[in-house]
């Protein structure tokens, strides 16, 4: 009889306390953007309430935290289906923006300049996309 692996990893759900620290134990240094910009997200509607968060792109370096950025370049702000099925990767970005499901403030000149890395970089591993709940 084979031996099976056994996945012994919880799944988080999306914006849970545990979604946000497996997002920070699967990111590595090394990854990263070319710029730096700080993107803002505020989504409501979620199952803990609002929820704030922030990913920061540098050279080498790529993160999402939780809580709101000292100083944001961008703001974005949907409700969770939204950014459950952006997160998910079963609606992208561009999409939800042109239908207005995500409003969008701060430096938009920075956004426009910088969507070849936004669309390059993304900030959620695939360990930790593959398991979350959305």
């Amino acid at each position: 009889m084979a031996a099976t692996l056994v996945n012994l990893r919880a799944v988080a759900n999306f914006l849970s306390e545990e979604w946000f620290e497996q997002i920070g134990a699967a990111r590595a240094d090394g990854d990263g953007a070319p710029v730096t910009l700080v993107l803002q997200h505020t989504v409501t509607g979620t199952p803990y309430g609002e929820v704030c968060y922030h990913v920061r792109l540098s050279p080498g370096r790529v993160e999402i935290v939780r809580g709101p950025a000292p100083a944001a370049d961008v703001t974005f702000a949907e409700e969770y289906a939204t950014a459950a099925a952006i997160a998910g990767g079963s609606l992208p970005a561009p999409a939800a923006l042109l239908a207005g499901a995500i409003r969008v403030g701060g430096d938009l000149a920075a956004l426009l300049a910088h969507q070849d890395v936004l669309a390059a970089d993304d900030p959620i591993p695939a360990s930790v996309r593959a398991e979350t709940a959305y």
